[in-house]
């Protein structure tokens, strides 16, 4: 049985608003407009020390171009994103990392770290201590989700003007980032299990947890006196005001987590980001949550739908994947740090394509295409 996910914590892109102000500029919307201001945060002194110690933007390429946190899935568009397997114009899966737009946003990562836009160090930072310049001021713009703000990574100790703001066109003029499935967990029964009944019973009760009820016993919350108490007959969710500490109740379900209805969350957190009072319990809860985190929902709905790109390949590794998929991910990652450190030429992008098709991509393409047609019928 497949397990929802929230998909309501995408990508936004941090930037430093204190600067923008500082320098004159406006939030970028296009690669061209970023790279004027990356070159402006890098070499105008936006901090005011008198020093040349600022970069435009915190990456993380450690594990790839693209990674869960300080990525940079946005440059790359939506046609081809590196990683993850894309439905081709022929209606056939395409693996993004050997696309033509692709060589050009590594192309353009090259241009980047040699005008000193990036941490030179990108190359060695994994996701989360590539975003500690960005926390640390030294770095004016990040990738990220929109919790971000909530505790962590960010800190109460950035005394700084920070905000979200919509992810820039990518190379090929479109907004793109991968976004997470609908679902990504799956719970397993074994052939002997007699009590269906008894489970969607449980899940009835839980789901949501139950916010979406105003009768439910989960109504308010979880557990009274762990993740909320009530005041004058109103839920409270503020942590500090909860005796004994916050305890996060549903971790204690079977499901570990309460079962997400697929963008529920987002809609109620960009409703409270656009300015709206909390009405429900539900929203209540969400309305404790740091007031970026919800400014950044509320930007990132402008443009989720369009802009999200998922996984198209699902299904367990193929037969040559778990023979050759560690290998081809070496020699990739290899090669774009290469031409990323402008210690090869872009023609050994080129290079590597072969070399991938050669080493077993062709194989897997053919194998992941035969999966995808005994799925979907096409």
């Amino acid at each position: 049985m497949p397990i929802t996910n929230a998909v309501s914590s995408f990508n936004v892109l941090w930037i430093r608003q204190d600067w923008l102000d500082k320098l004159n500029l406006t939030a970028p919307t296009t690669i061209d407009e970023l790279e004027k201001v990356m070159d402006a945060f890098t070499n105008q002194d936006p901090d005011g020390n008198g020093k040349k110690d600022t970069i435009g933007l915190s990456i993380s390429l450690r594990d790839g171009v693209t990674t869960w946190m300080s990525s940079t899935d946005f440059l790359f568009g939506k046609t081809a994103i590196p990683g993850i397997w894309n439905k081709g114009a022929d209606g056939q899966l395409q693996y993004g990392s050997i696309q033509p737009t692709v060589k050009q946003g590594v192309a353009k990562l090259a241009e980047w770290m040699k005008k000193g836009y990036l941490d030179q160090d990108a190359g060695t930072l994994d996701a989360g201590k590539a975003v500690e310049s960005f926390i640390q001021g030294k770095s004016g713009m990040v990738f990220g989700a929109t919790w971000m703000s909530g505790g962590w990574p960010f800190t109460a100790n950035m005394n700084f003007d920070y905000k979200p703001i919509p992810i820039p066109a990518g190379i090929d003029g479109q907004q793109g980032f991968i976004g997470e499935p609908l679902s990504s967990m799956r719970f397993y029964f074994s052939k002997d299990f007699e009590h269906m009944d008894r489970l969607f019973q449980y899940l009835d009760e839980i789901m949501g947890p139950g916010f979406y009820d105003p009768d439910s016993d989960f109504a308010n919350g979880w557990a009274e006196g762990y993740d909320y108490i009530m005041v004058d007959d109103e839920p409270v969710y503020d942590h500090d005001k909860i005796p004994g500490g916050f305890v996060d109740a549903k971790k204690y379900t079977l499901f570990y987590n309460d079962i997400q209805t697929p963008m529920k969350e987002l809609e109620v957190m960009a409703k409270l980001g656009e300015g709206n009072a909390p009405e429900t319990p539900y929203e209540k809860q969400f309305a404790s949550r740091d007031k970026r985190w919800q400014e950044a929902s509320a930007v990132l709905k402008t443009y989720i739908e369009k802009a999200s790109v998922t996984d198209q390949f699902t299904g367990p590794p193929t037969d040559t994947m778990a023979q050759k998929s560690d290998l081809l991910r070496k020699i990739e990652n290899e090669t774009f740090l290469k031409i990323i450190y402008n210690q090869a030429s872009l023609d050994t992008f080129d290079t590597f394509v072969e070399q991938w098709k050669k080493l077993g991509g062709d194989q897997i393409t053919k194998e992941v295409n035969e999966w995808y047609t005994s799925v979907s019928g096409k």
